[in-house]
Order: C-alpha cells, then sequence, then structure tokens
C-alpha cells in the first residue's frame, strides 16, 4: 500500500506521456498489465496498453491500493517470474528511469512476495482453524461427559447416604 501512496497523479501522468518507455520500464507495466488487466498474451503487452491501463490515474490506484495478492494464481506467478527473475526488475535500477516505475516496480515485488508467502500460510491458517474446531468440539464433548459424572457421583452420594442409614 505504501508503494501505491507514493505514486502522485503528476507521476503518472509523466509516466504514461512518454512516446516510448525507457528500457526495463516496459517490464514494470507488463507486470501491471497481467496482475490488474489479466492480460496474459505477450503482443497485447505493449506501451500503448499499458498507457490505456493508467488513463485513468486515479481508478488505476485505486485498482492497486484494491488489488488483493491473494487471487494471484499460479498461472500468473508462471508470467510474472521471468520478470522477477530479471537483475533489473528492481525499484533501485527503475529509480533512475522514472520515479513511477520504481513505486510500480516496488508494488509488483511486494505483492507477489505477499503471494508466495501467503500460499505457503494459508495452508497453516485453514490447519489451525480445523484444529480450533476440533478444540472446540472436544471441550463441548468433555462437558457433556463432566455433566454426565457429576450427576453419577450426585446419584452414588444419594445411595451410599441410603446405604448407611440402613
Amino acid at each position: 500500500a505504501a508503494a501505491v501512496d507514493c505514486l502522485s497523479k503528476p507521476m503518472l501522468t509523466e509516466l504514461k506521456a512518454l512516446a516510448k518507455p525507457p528500457s526495463g520500464v516496459d517490464k514494470v507495466t507488463n507486470a501491471c498489465l497481467i496482475l490488474i488487466e489479466k492480460e496474459y498474451k505477450p503482443k497485447k503487452q505493449t506501451w500503448d496498453r499499458a498507457k490505456k491501463m493508467m488513463q485513468n490515474v486515479d481508478a488505476f490506484k485505486k485498482k492497486l491500493a484494491e488489488f488483493r495478492g491473494e487471487s494471484i494464481t499460479e498461472e500468473e506467478i508462471g508470467f510474472l517470474q521471468p520478470y522477477i527473475d530479471d537483475e533489473n526488475f528492481s525499484p533501485d535500477k527503475m529509480a533512475s528511469k522514472s520515479a513511477a516505475a520504481s513505486n510500480l516496480c516496488t508494488w509488483v515485488v511486494n505483492i507477489i512476495g505477499y503471494n508466495r508467502i501467503y500460499v505457503k500460510v494459508k495452508p497453516l491458517m485453514d490447519s489451525l482453524e480445523a484444529a480450533r474446531a476440533s478444540k472446540a468440539e472436544a471441550l463441548a464433548s468433555l462437558d457433556v461427559a463432566e455433566k454426565q459424572v457429576a450427576e453419577v457421583q450426585e446419584r452414588l452420594a444419594m445411595l451410599e447416604e441410603k446405604y448407611n442409614l440402613a
């Protein structure tokens, strides 16, 4: 979210006004096209398409801010991996070319990093939830059993009392 907050309207307006993006910036916008626009065909990942995606700056920023990293598919990770593996695909390298591209690159790297952690943690969270549900059932069952034991002990105490009086 911080990377999105750092993106200003003038930054994005300057970026989309470029006739041709500096080397590497197109990779950042292609990654955004994959994530935001679900544009998987490399031939359609063009600079014109990227500019169209950023045309309404406020709407574009809103899409970035509301994007759910949990929803990235393994197929999309496959499309994005060549970019992530490229040593030039880094916010630092983009900073010298465009502040907006640097912030977008930060967003892409972070959202993918979040997804990779989420994919590992989600099954653990599901297991924890299942264990909590199982524990709740066991505690409810234990409560029923303890009540039955208390009733039996109460009846036993009454019977012992009758026996002792007899």
